[in-house]
């Protein structure tokens, strides 16, 4: 008689289905946590991206206007629609080696836009004038800008309240952020 020997050595075909299956199941769970970590990095980015954009938009505004806060020297101005902040200096200042005396912050397609002049608002001022105006946000999350003055006179009285509205991810949710600036004048 003849014995026939068994090789007892490697794997069954069952067991290297179920070792692919389970290894076809972790790459899975591998892939959705990466997938889930890349999403939520996406979405913490958006929201500091736009948080920056709108704090720094506060932080110039509010420097602008301690900056040059002697009395009537700020003034809030509207032209089609859209709300300005003129700041009229004391003294020229120099930017790119030109002169100028007046300066306006406003909002323009989800970006906060700051423009010089040496002339006053009616003579100068122009939203589409591109040669003396610069985006103070790069990344258009700016949603809106507003100027409010003396939003409660008795308390706060001869201030402006600047209110700036960014978006923090992709769908369209927002966050806003307020301060009130108080400026001199002379009533």
């Amino acid at each position: 008689m003849l014995k026939i020997k068994k090789n007892e050595k490697g794997f069954t075909l069952i067991e290297l289905i179920t070792v692919m299956a389970l290894i076809a199941i972790v790459g899975t769970l591998i892939l959705r946590l990466i997938s889930f970590g890349g999403q939520q990095f996406h979405n913490i980015s958006d929201a500091i991206g736009g948080r920056s954009e709108g704090n720094f938009a506060l932080n110039f505004i509010t420097t602008e206007i301690k900056r040059n806060d002697v009395s009537n020297a700020i003034a809030l101005r509207t032209k089609s629609g859209n709300d300005i902040l003129e700041i009229k200096s004391e003294n020229e200042f120099s930017v790119s080696n030109n002169l100028y005396q007046y300066q306006w912050i406003y909002f323009k397609d989800n970006s906060v836009y700051h423009q010089f002049s040496d002339n006053s608002f009616e003579i100068s001022f122009d939203l589409d004038d591109t040669s003396r105006t610069y985006s103070l946000t790069y990344d258009n999350k700016i949603k809106s800008l507003k100027f409010e003055e003396e939003p409660d006179g008795e308390t706060y009285p001869d201030s402006i309240k600047v209110t700036v509205e960014y978006y923090i991810n992709d769908s369209a949710d927002f966050e806003s952020n307020s301060i009130l600036i108080p400026i001199k004048s002379d009533h």
